[in-house]
């Protein structure tokens, strides 16, 4: 089997439960919910990836005729270490990594020593034996992948509600802020909606912040970010439907309706 290759990167985690760890991104061209061309983007399932996953022209990036061939430009993407205890760690991502992951790269990779993870929008099943299991859901596609190490939902998403997923067999249950122009204001409502759902917890993309092949470096100065008014003035333009003593960022006491109307108040300034 061959395997079409976007790039393949050596960079810290920088997502959910698995944070800062050091890691070979192995980035697989094509997508089942997106070509990945602009021009498709307005009729596109999911329409709101800010991946380059088109081509094969990144670094490292080209056609692998075999698992001997794309696991050699994984192992040598990573760093050797004398570190003892440290297992060499490859994050399978996309794109749709699930199109081509198979079973004999899989083993291959384990052969060569490496931890594998992947990266799924879960409408895949994924193979047995991968050691991690990311899964993100997406709206108006059938979750078939409904078990694993974590599931990480883009918030606020219109249709897309965190409830819908908290029975479903994860270890870790992610929100990671919606990154527009509204970026600033989905921070405040993803902690918003983990403060009031404890069973939720925040993951955002800090290797936006250190960077990476994919993504210059953009400094959020989040230490010093204060909260904006954006929920109290979106309170206040609702004020008949949620009560503004309860909309704070502070205040870790509204319900679930409060919470999706101030999403929904969100969603419709965009």
């Amino acid at each position: 089997m061959s395997y079409s290759v976007k790039e393949i990167f050596y960079t810290l985690q920088g997502e959910g439960a698995q944070t800062g760890r050091s890691a070979v991104f192995c980035r697989f061209a094509r997508c089942n919910l997106w070509s990945g061309k602009e021009k498709d983007r307005g009729r596109a399932i999911c329409q709101f990836c800010d991946t380059d996953f088109l081509g094969t022209d990144g670094p490292n990036g080209g056609e692998y005729a075999t698992d001997t061939n794309l696991v050699a430009a994984i192992c040598d993407a990573w760093v050797p270490t004398n570190d003892i205890g440290v297992r060499p760690f490859v994050v399978c991502t996309g794109g749709e990594p699930l199109l081509q992951l198979s079973d004999s790269l899989l083993e291959a990779l384990h052969n060569s020593g490496f931890e594998v993870a992947v990266e799924t929008n879960g409408t895949i099943l994924a193979p047995r034996g991968i050691d991690w299991v990311c899964v993100s859901p997406k709206v108006k596609t059938e979750l078939r992948q409904t078990s694993g190490n974590e599931i990480k939902l883009v918030y606020p998403c219109d249709g897309l509600d965190p409830s819908q997923y908290e029975g479903l067999d994860f270890d870790h249950f992610f929100l990671q802020p919606l990154d527009n122009t509204h970026f600033l204001r989905n921070i405040e409502l993803a902690v918003h909606y983990c403060l009031n759902h404890p069973r939720w917890r925040l993951s955002l993309q800090t290797q936006k912040v250190f960077g990476d092949p994919a993504n210059e470096p953009k400094l959020l100065s989040l230490l010093a970010y204060a909260p904006s008014d954006d929920i109290e003035l979106l309170v206040s333009e609702s004020s008949d439907r949620i009560d503004p003593a309860h909309a704070s960022l502070h205040d870790p006491k509204s319900n679930d309706r409060q919470d999706q109307t101030i999403a929904q108040s969100l969603l419709e300034r965009k």
